[in-house]
């Protein structure tokens, strides 16, 4: 399914002693990484990060005490300026360099030129890169304007659930699963990080996650990228996904899981399963790394159900024609969220085993001009007790 990174650390015997760092990204289900350069002028990586610092804050780093704060400063100015010898002090142990610099990449989705690899020796670490200065320079450039572009298009307005899902489908919408890359990531990096989702339209799960987390800073929304693993019906993998600040609450969000439905002919369908949920929700799926700092995500006032009047405390057929009625128009598909297990079977029974679905479409769009009812589809979420019925148009 998708991929993420974990760190390796190898010690290599030299006289100083030499260790080596590597963040990779193993199985189908996560990938990760990326970095960012301050030397390179009116590009996405100086307008980002001084918009992180100053407008946006940095949820990872607000988490870390005084002295690792000076540590995160000092590693992220090298990194910023693809330094190829950053110097953290013969005091510092090198772990606490290797987590700090992995902090780094959960808050700043514009620096994507890392490979994961960073060397130590005698109180210095020196971090590989995938591009030269030149090369960052270029492809920074057209992330910025590919981004702006975006921006402008979508033009998110409102509060911040609002401003973030204008984002959350568009790039859903706009973006593929890159399932080739996840054979060979190494290979394939870009699709890891913001590159491939703005400049090549195909990423994995970290690549999805970064460039959502990219657009909400643009936004003045704050988030963190969240690394982990995560179950599916068939497999169980490393992930990547996101934690985002909603006027002061916290909420997660996986955008990758959104795009569950691309490869079926209904693929202009959004899954909103997964868009601004509590940790109580995500746990049912996925595990959070044990190195990741926690945030409380118990507020329910953003979840995509709640605001759009699509969850259901018990099953109703008058409650289904009034959520296609007012949704019918605007949307590819009906997302139907119940609180429980007995109306959400209740729901199935009525719904789809006995067909009444055929009928309140019908009641709602009489002559079918609309929605073709005898071409819609369904797809059932039985962890979260969420039914799907997608339109053909």
């Amino acid at each position: 399914m998708k991929k993420f990174l974990s760190f390796i650390l190898v010690i290599a015997i030299v006289i100083a002693g030499v260790y080596f760092y590597n963040n990779y990204t193993g199985n189908p289900v996560g990938e990760y990484l990326s970095m960012q350069d301050k030397s390179i002028t009116t590009t996405v990586a100086d307008s980002q990060a001084e918009k992180a610092e100053k407008d946006v804050e940095l949820l990872i780093k607000n988490t870390l005490d005084d002295e690792e704060k000076q540590l995160y400063d000092t590693i992220y100015s090298g990194l910023s300026t693809l330094d190829k010898s950053i110097n953290i002090g013969l005091n510092t142990d090198v772990n606490d360099a290797f987590h700090i610099l992995r902090l780094i990449t959960c808050d700043h989705p514009e620096l994507f030129w890392v490979t994961g690899n960073c060397s130590y020796s005698a109180g210095r670490i020196m971090p590989e890169y995938y591009y030269s200065k030149e090369e960052a320079e270029i492809i920074s450039k057209e992330i910025s304007e590919t981004a702006e572009d975006i921006y402008k298009r979508i033009n998110p307005q409102g509060d911040d659930y609002s401003k973030s899902l204008a984002i959350f489908d568009y790039i859903t919408l706009n973006t593929s699963y890159d399932h080739n890359a996840v054979q060979n990531l190494n290979e394939n990096h870009t699709a890891t990080t913001i590159e491939g989702v703005f400049l090549n339209g195909k990423a994995v799960c970290s690549g999805y996650a970064k460039a959502y987390q990219y657009l909400l800073m643009m936004s003045s929304i704050s988030s963190a990228y969240i690394t982990g693993t995560a179950d599916t019906p068939t497999e169980s993998g490393s992930h990547a996904w996101t934690v985002q600040k909603n006027d002061g609450e916290f909420y997660h969000t996986d955008i990758t899981w959104a795009d569950s439905y691309e490869n079926s002919t209904q693929n202009d369908f959004v899954s909103h399963t997964y868009f601004c949920i509590t940790e109580e929700e995500i746990l049912k799926t996925h595990k959070i790394d044990s190195d990741i700092p926690h945030f409380i995500c118990t507020e329910t006032k953003d979840n995509y159900f709640n605001r759009q009047s699509l969850c259901f405390e018990n099953y109703s057929q008058s409650d289904i024609r009034t959520a296609v009625k007012n949704n019918y128009k605007t949307c590819k598909g009906l997302e139907l969220k119940f609180k429980n297990k007995s109306a959400f079977d209740e729901a199935k029974t009525d719904l789809i085993d006995n067909s009444n679905i055929y009928i309140i479409l019908k009641s709602v769009d009489s002559f079918s001009k609309t929605i073709n009812s005898n071409q819609i589809s369904y797809n059932f979420d039985d962890t979260h007790n969420i039914i799907m019925i997608i339109f053909s148009k």
